[in-house]
């Protein structure tokens, strides 16, 4: 084998490394084979993806229209409904007034693994009590990721891998003696199925009941027929072992019950039992219900509603006046209900002929009355034996019944509404109090949990403490807040809520809902908002006038729970989707989404995205219980008890932002393209509580580059803080010049430049065409500044169907490159902005065909083939080799040094393995490691002995084999000033075709030309001692007085000694040195704040002179002025 692919992509990076004595061409030959080998393994992704990845992508595009596919979507999952059956995600309604019995099995309480139910087990068998009905099994999962098992169990069936299996407490029926069975029924909505109790126990029950509990004996046996029917005793005894028995009936109430678990503790304003119809059975004639608020299964069940007389025909009964003590409140907090019957007629309901009873089904015949007349002539009711006894004119009549048969067949738990607060944190929100303590138990729906509020003190040692803030993970309408606990007669209690809006200094705009005065200790403290108010976020705080000792904190009562009430969709709720990575160098062409929109003027769907080249990836572990450790503590752990690595990843530096919202489907993608990765966001938003949108689907569509790749390149990129400068962006790019389907790079002719946060750029000239063109100054050269006469003046500005321009001419062939945005030097100055948008007369070219000008790829039509790079297009070494999974290792080739060539490099052969660890280490060569490819599809420059292809090799492959041609393009140099006061500004360049699609293609930083020396697009600046430099305070004095005129102090400055984001303070004290007011914040930079004049506290300063302090983390530790102060003069 000749030298590979591997060798030369190896080279070629080394020699990059050092390519300032390389030729352009040649470094565009040795960039080209790495970045064809990372763009061909970017399509060698593009398999079509699982739907639970959360989208499926092709060639074509990407497209997410199925269920499965937005459950991978992130997005609060309390107020999103994702229907399986229309393959719609829509804003859950949250409704007031509802039965919580329709949704209790959503909710699940965590017992734990099988030695926790084991150990629940052996404490109830100890007790003698019956394992709860509501026990359910589930792989465990944490964080989203399954607890698998790290060690295989033989005896009881385990393989490593296998999931960890949790015990859980879910909603539905915990108990019920009898026909437990039958007990859901009464949860299903079905007015035709129920549940009823029973008189039967067995013998040995039955006579270690006391006498006035023991019911009737009945005696069955099957007659010839087979048929069962009941017989006396004499009849049984006569009938074969096989062909009787006895059942045995109880008169004791005692396990006449059944038990409902909720799921969760909710306020429950009604109780509603149905009976069934009157042909099916009868109602329970007296019964009560018992409630706790607790799930702990000993926890003490409370009378809270019973029947007062015997209920003989009601087939519906509702307790509505659930806490007759407390005419305050009209609901009753509730996990778990029993429903106990009190009384009964048991097996004498009703009295019946005996033609009606032996008609009777055989279940509902009841008991028989046996009559005699005595010695003087009365009669007398007597039992079966003594009946038998007598002669027969002794014996009087009998007495049939039909038995009583208590039937339920529905249960309603009418709660106060939906509590929005339930699983906000497993919906995406989050739960953040400040201070040492927690917050997330009262957000759980156990009663049986708390958190402890620390109060709020006036002592700015302790400020940051106390306070609760809550995002609800989406905006919804509320109307009532309720806090499960208690608050101390000594505190005062405040509330705002916010719905996410955020004022100039980027901080969120809270709005007080309820101040709570002391003096009366509150408990379960409501909070009714004057109407539907939109709300993303609460804030709470308990406050005191007084300060403690340092070091003491000042607890509230508990909370159990915080309980959120509302109604309607959702005003607003967003869906993102996963980090999806592209399957190769595309262009994002048009988005189209379908979407069910009743109102545009009230509903709306909002569709963004974003793209990057970086992630960052967390990495979070877990016990095998769920708890979370470090990482260290996690490696200590035996491998039975850990559990799952969850790595998530996170957009890294270099993302656009999110961008503005496409207002049609259809709309051109204006995220940066081509990019590794993209996100879509989509935002369902309402002004109406009833009414909502839903969307069905998402489509991106792909376009192929007016370039292959772009690589751009600033000189100098390091100058003097705040100097001017000459500046030169060089622009490298290849086309593709061949396309299977015979379609190429369309190319380009604009360019945009944005130096952003440099504030003004002035364009120089503009050159173009091979690097030794430029080096010679012999390509186009656009360096005269274009002008007109008007009205005897220079005139700079040009129009052209509309669109105004600067021009700069080429002397030499008369050619105009237009600027539509940005100034020119020596021209308007006032048109100087930090983007500079120019247009060429006609598209950059490619290069003349070389051999290091082209670059040929084979299309993969066949599995197991092997190339010499990893995913990422990199070659690959002996670690990364042995890193790829098993199926993907491919052969190793070994080489021997067996010359030297007059340039100096290595002539090599290929050896055996054998051959080659038997060589001496001078004449050892290179190793090469290839991957074999999973599956079909992709290109690379390689042919199938892993060589890079030539233009003879690819003309000789078969037509479908025949991949795309890579072409080097003419080289853009761009010439302007401008002065740069940030550390680290960083230009930004784009380019697109202005006869296509208005998309822009983003030019990525990198070694664009041999000229210059640098591969960056960023400009650094030597740290200077100064950081807090050019401090504006304005107006000062200032005046807040709310009369609309110098009511906010602007304080502006800018930071010139960071290289990164770091904490900026800005805070205001008086001039006793007590601070009124501050405001922290992130960032580099220019920087802004608003003072409107108000103290902490949220009242308006006195009049008076207040001291302004900014401050600063600076970058160098010699840095000096990290802190500035200036005087505020406060009026009226």
């Amino acid at each position: 084998m000749a030298k590979s692919a591997y060798l030369l992509c190896k080279e070629g990076m080394s020699e990059m490394a050092h390519c300032k004595s390389t030729s352009r061409l040649e470094q565009s030959y040795f960039f080209a084979v790495f970045s064809l080998c990372l763009l061909a393994c970017w399509t060698d992704r593009s398999q079509a993806q699982p739907p639970e990845q959360g989208y499926s992508i092709s060639a074509e595009g990407i497209v997410v229209d199925r269920a499965e596919q937005w459950e991978a979507w992130g997005r609060p999952e309390h107020a999103v409904t994702i229907d399986p059956a229309t393959h719609t995600a829509a804003p859950r309604r949250i409704s007031k007034n509802i039965n919580v019995i329709e949704d209790t099995e959503r909710f699940r309480i965590r017992i734990g693994d099988q030695k926790a139910y084991d150990k629940l087990v052996r404490t109830l068998n100890r007790e003698g009590a019956s394992l709860p009905l509501n026990i359910v099994t589930g792989p465990a999962y944490v964080a989203g990721a399954p607890i698998l098992h790290m060690k295989a169990d033989a005896k009881k069936g385990i393989e490593v891998g296998d999931p960890v299996i949790w015990h859980f407490y879910q909603g539905g029926i915990r108990e019920a003696p009898y026909h437990s069975e039958m007990a859901a029924n009464i949860l299903d909505g079905d007015p035709s199925t129920y549940w009823e109790p029973s008189t039967e126990v067995s013998e040995e029950e039955y006579h270690a009941l006391p006498p006035g509990e023991q019911g009737a004996i009945y005696y069955f046996a099957k007659d010839e027929a087979g048929q069962e029917r009941r017989v006396d005793r004499d009849t049984y005894e006569q009938t074969s072992t096989s062909g009787r028995r006895i059942q045995y009936n109880s008169r004791s109430l005692e396990k006449w019950y059944v038990d409902v678990e909720l799921g969760r503790v909710v306020p429950v304003s009604k109780i509603v039992l149905r009976f069934v119809d009157e042909e099916v059975g009868e109602p329970f004639r007296q019964f009560r219900i018992l409630t706790t608020p607790s799930q702990k299964r000993d926890a003490t069940l409370s009378l809270t509603a019973r029947t007062v007389t015997p209920n003989e025909d009601r087939r519906v009964v509702e307790f509505d006046n659930l806490v007759a003590n407390d005419p305050s409140r009209n609901y009753l907090l509730v996990h778990r209900l029993r429903i106990q019957i009190t009384d009964s007629k048991f097996d004498k309901f009703k009295e019946v002929s005996e033609r009606e009873y032996m008609d009777l089904p055989l279940g509902d015949q009841g008991g028989i009355d046996y009559f005699i007349v005595n010695a003087i002539g009365k009669e007398i009711k007597v039992d079966e034996a003594v009946f038998d006894q007598v002669p027969a004119d002794r014996q009087s009549r009998l007495v049939y019944y039909q038995r009583e048969r208590p039937r339920l067949a529905d249960i309603e738990v009418w709660a106060q509404g939906n509590n929005i607060a339930l699983g906000v944190i497993e919906g995406g929100g989050s739960v953040n109090l400040l201070g040492p303590l927690t917050a997330a138990e009262g957000f759980d729906g156990i009663y049986d949990t708390h958190f402890r509020q620390e109060v709020w003190q006036p002592d700015p040692r302790f400020e940051d403490r106390g306070t609760l803030i809550v995002d609800l993970g989406a905006v919804f309408w509320i109307d009532q807040l309720r806090w499960v606990g208690s608050i101390s007669s000594s505190h005062e209690y405040l509330t705002r809520v916010s719905d996410g809006s955020r004022d100039t200094n980027g901080n969120l705009k809270w709005t007080q809902i309820d101040r709570s005065e002391k003096g009366q200790t509150r408990v379960n403290y409501e909070q009714l908002l004057e109407r539907p108010t939109r709300v993303r976020y609460l804030w709470s705080r308990s406050t005191v006038d007084f300060q403690r000792a340092a070091g003491s904190g000042i607890l509230a009562d508990g909370f159990r729970e915080v309980q959120v009430f509302g109604e309607g969709y959702p005003p607003e709720v967003v869906l993102t989707s996963p980090m999806i990575e592209l399957p190769g160098a595309f262009i994002l062409g048009k988005i189209e989404w379908e979407a069910d929109i009743p109102d545009p003027d009230l509903v709306d769907v909002e569709i963004r995205t974003r793209t990057g080249d970086r992630l960052i990836e967390r990495t979070e572990y877990y016990g095998s219980g769920g708890d979370s450790k470090t990482e260290a503590d996690y490696n200590k752990l035996p491998t039975k008890f850990q559990g799952p690595v969850v790595t998530s990843r996170i957009p890294g530096g270099g993302w656009s932002p999110w961008s503005q919202k496409y207002i049609e489907s259809g709309d051109p993608i204006t995220s940066p393209s081509p990019r590794r990765f993209l996100q879509i966001q989509v935002k369902m938003a309402s002004r109406a509580p009833d009414m909502a949108a839903n969307v069905r689907s998402v489509r991106v569509h792909f376009l192929p580059p007016v370039a292959r790749r772009a690589t751009g390149e600033i000189w100098p990129n390091e100058v003097s803080l705040g100097t001017l400068q000459d500046f030169e962006v060089y622009l490298n790019p290849t086309f593709v010049e061949r396309e299977p389907d015979g379609q190429g790079s369309r190319r380009f002719d604009e360019i945009l430049i944005d130096a952003d946060p440099i504030q003004e750029i002035e364009l120089l000239d503009v050159s173009l065409g091979s690097e030794e063109d430029l080096q010679n100054g012999t390509g186009q050269n656009f360096t005269e500044l274009g002008w007109r006469l008007v009205a005897g003046e220079k005139d700079y500005w040009f129009d052209d169907a509309g669109e105004r321009f600067q021009a700069l001419i080429d002397p030499v062939s008369g050619d105009t490159l237009k600027v539509f945005e940005g100034g020119i030097a020596a021209g308007d100055a006032d048109a100087a902005r930090s983007k500079l948008l120019m247009r060429l007369p006609h598209k950059v070219g490619l290069l003349p065909q070389s051999e290091k000008s082209r670059f040929y790829n084979r299309l993969i039509l066949a599995e197991g083939e092997e190339i010499p790079v990893d995913e990422d297009g990199r070659p690959l070494n002996q670690l990364t080799y042995l890193s790829l999974p098993l199926e993907q290792r491919g052969s190793t080739v070994y080489f021997q040094i067996v010359g030297e060539n007059p340039d100096g490099t290595l002539i090599q052969e290929e050896v055996t393995n054998f051959q080659y660890k038997s060589l001496e280490d001078s004449l050892k060569g290179e190793t090469l490691y290839f991957r074999k490819l999973i599956g079909k599809g992709g290109e690379f420059p390689f042919d199938r002995a892993g060589q890079p292809l030539s233009q003879a090799a690819y003309n000789a492959l078969p037509t479908d084999e025949k991949g795309s041609i890579v072409a080097a393009g003419e080289l853009v140099r761009v010439r302007f000033k401008a002065e740069v006061i940030l550390n680290g500004s960083t230009i930004d360049a784009s380019i697109r075709d202005a006869g296509g699609p208005a998309i822009w293609q983003q030019v990525d930083a990198g070694n664009a030309t041999s000229l210059r020396e640098g591969n960056t697009m960023s400009i650094a600046v030597p740290l200077s001692a100064q950081v807090v430099r050019e401090v504006d305070i304005s107006p000062n004095p200032f005046t807040p007085n709310a009369d609309g005129v110098n009511d906010q102090l602007q304080i502006r400055f800018s930071l010139g000694n960071l290289n990164a984001n770091r904490e900026v303070r800005v805070e205001i004290f008086d001039l006793s040195g007590r601070r009124v007011w501050h405001k922290s914040q992130m960032g580099f930079g220019e920087h802004s704040a608003v003072w409107n004049g108000w103290d902490e506290a949220e009242q308006v300063v006195p009049p008076g002179l207040y001291l302004c302090k900014i401050g600063v983390d600076a970058d160098a530790v010699e840095a000096t002025h990290t802190v500035d102060y200036r005087v505020i003069a406060v009026v009226y």
